[in-house]
């Protein structure tokens, strides 16, 4: 039997409509663009505890000690926010929501409970058990429990005291801290070391350049009696090299007086000899 193109369509369509809400992203997305906000924060929640599960495998994989105890310690601080601060805002939004029953409040409340337990069965390097939960109080409106009189709801009462207590071994340290600890004081050891010998060191320093402005501050007064004596050598060359120019040029003046008196008689002696040869 021939089928055509639009009936495979059609067909494909509605196996794809019925088979949609197994989907786990669309399902996902669903609950995010939903208008319970319950639900919103479940899923937030659920996915926090998925990626810290994630990564307590990965801390736990790790060979670096110092690594593996910063990493559960960022773990326990991150299992510590979602048990104060995320499932107390879960529970307020208990009964948020449209056309909210006492069945629904019912199962909340054992979801929140579970979802507790997810929270303390995270690893995190200590060796206590998962976190203890404190049984739930009976609330009115319950299954199999009446309401109260004059209301339309029970009363909802969640004790999440117990998913803030922590065994002491919660707080002990592992050997991993233990190690980490020990390298972190040898480190510092170390560096103390290092920075007490630069500071002996610029201490030493200190004291030579103390010592050179002092040795600088008692040559001054040389130096200054080195530079008045050059002075006054330089100033009485000067007057030395003047006088000795005054006499040169008076000798020189005087020799220039006699030449000339003896070029004059030998010139008369001259004029007389002709005059005599010609007389």
């Amino acid at each position: 039997m021939a089928v055509n193109l639009s009936t495979i369509s059609l067909r494909s369509k509605q196996l794809i409509g019925k088979y949609s809400k197994y989907d786990v992203d669309h399902t996902k997305e669903r609950l995010l663009n939903s208008d319970d906000p319950f639900m919103s924060e479940l899923h937030m929640i659920r996915t926090q505890i998925d990626h810290l599960n994630q990564r307590a495998v990965e801390v736990s994989a790790e060979q670096n000690q110092a690594a593996k105890a910063t990493g559960y310690a960022e773990l326990r601080r991150a299992k510590n926010n979602l048990t104060t601060i995320e499932v107390p805002r879960l529970q307020k939004l208990l009964k948020k929501g449209r056309g909210i029953t006492p069945q629904m409040v019912q199962q909340r409340t054992v979801q929140i409970s579970q979802l507790v337990q997810e929270i303390g069965n995270i690893a995190d390097g200590t060796n206590a058990g998962p976190t203890p939960l404190r049984p739930v109080r009976p609330q009115q409106g319950a299954p199999g429990q009446p309401f109260g009189k004059g209301r339309k709801h029970g009363d909802v009462t969640i004790n999440m005291e117990g998913a803030q207590e922590y065994d002491a071994a919660y707080y002990e340290a592992t050997p991993e801290a233990m190690e980490f600890r020990a390298e972190w004081h040898a480190s510092k050891n170390r560096q103390d070391k290092h920075l007490e010998r630069i500071g002996r060191g610029v201490d030493e320093l200190k004291e030579v350049a103390k010592a050179q402005e002092d040795a600088l501050a008692r040559g001054n007064p040389i130096l200054d009696a080195l530079d008045e004596r050059v002075d006054e050598a330089h100033s009485t060359l000067k007057n030395n090299n003047r006088r000795l120019k005054e006499v040169l040029g008076s000798v020189r003046s005087s020799r220039n007086f006699c030449i000339d008196v003896i070029l004059v008689c030998v010139l008369l002696g001259l004029a007389a000899y002709i005059y005599n040869l010609i007389a």
